[in-house]
């Protein structure tokens, strides 16, 4: 009689243990664009994250989020798509927030000192997405801070697929504060996406703070495919790329839509607004003044531009554009092969290259 209740005990608490892992499709749901699995609970959220970074989730499932969350406890927060494998799903906020404070600095990243490979990790909700219809779509994210040495607000790689109406309020990226000489300690910094090498952006918004050591872009730090379309940064982001350490060389990209762009004339940047502040700066550390690194290129849609085209983007009144060295209304410099058409910078925008 009492190993049957041990045994009946101990099948109870398994029961109890996996039911947190696999509720999100144990409830009946069939995964499919009509019936998706229901994400109700930060433990299904982080079983996704597990079963994907694991390898075990099927491709092509669909997933949509129920309720508002508070991750501001999950400081470390893994993304859904690290450590090899990508997310390969589709995942619908249904216009819920995720509210989050995610730190990936310190000990976890390090640069071999044999190789001089830099193994950062990125942080982002979503790691890598390589998805064949929309990846995420309708999630809205208030962050205290999303940082690490890359770092994307949604998602830090896009491969393919398409990131739609999604909307950042916050922090992306980190701004350090010593004598009044600002740095970052984020080599890539997207308010959206990290880095992008296909895929869509579109009918995103971006209203806080995106800042980069290297290439910051209010929607995309680095891009080198895909398209960005009808996305927008509002009044209040500032958007900042800023290498204070008193080195002489190294670049230093800031776009208000896009940090830096290295495409084909297949992708593009278009119908884009920006309403914000955007800055490139490249500063002794000690005495605050300008180094002479001239390789710090501003511009209120594209940092630095190579290829590609940018189409019926507006830079609006309220709008600041400013560089150590070369700041741009659209770009900060496009080289030849690229193609600019429509773009307006609307009067009243200020544009400073000292």
């Amino acid at each position: 009689m009492k190993k049957r209740l041990v045994l009946f005990l101990a099948v109870c608490l398994l029961a109890v243990c996996s039911c947190a892992w696999a509720d999100y499709w144990d409830e009946g749901h069939q995964g499919t664009s009509a019936d998706p699995y229901l994400i109700d609970s930060i433990d299904d959220l982080k079983a996704l994250r597990d079963r994907v970074n694991n390898g075990e989730e099927p491709n092509n499932k669909y997933y949509k989020l129920t309720i508002d969350m508070n991750l501001t406890q999950e400081t470390t927060w893994v993304p859904i798509g690290y450590g090899g494998n990508r997310f390969k799903g589709h995942f619908n906020g249904d216009n819920h927030t995720l509210y989050v404070n995610i730190s990936r600095f310190g000990d976890l990243d390090y640069e071999d000192p044999d190789t001089g490979s830099w193994y950062s990790h990125r942080a982002g909700i979503f790691g890598w997405i390589e998805s064949s219809g929309y990846g995420v779509k309708n999630l809205k994210i208030n962050a205290t801070n999303i940082q690490a040495a890359y770092t994307g607000g949604v998602v830090y790689g896009l491969i393919s697929g398409s990131i739609e109406n999604c909307h950042i309020t916050g922090s992306v990226g980190e701004r350090h504060y010593d004598d009044d000489a600002l740095t970052s300690s984020s080599f890539i910094t997207g308010g959206i996406v990290g880095q992008m090498s296909g895929g869509t952006v579109e009918k995103c918004t971006v209203n806080g703070a995106v800042t980069a050591y290297e290439d910051a872009g209010g929607i995309v730090g680095y891009m080198t495919g895909g398209s960005i379309d009808s996305c927008e940064i509002l009044s209040n982001a500032d958007i900042l790329s800023g290498r204070r350490n008193g080195a002489d060389s190294g670049v230093v990209y800031a776009g208000g839509i896009v940090g830096r762009a290295n495409i084909s004339l297949t992708d593009s940047v278009k119908n884009c607004k920006f309403y914000g502040k955007v800055s490139a700066t490249a500063r002794d550390w000690w005495n605050n003044v300008k180094t002479g690194n001239s390789n710090v290129l501003c511009g209120g849609i594209v940092g630095y531009l190579t290829g590609g085209t940018l189409q019926s983007n507006k830079v609006q009144s309220t709008a600041t554009i400013f560089s150590d060295y070369t700041a741009g209304g659209i770009a900060g410099k496009a080289e030849s092969g690229s193609t600019l058409e429509s773009n307006s910078v609307v009067s009243g925008v200020s544009i400073t290259a000292n």
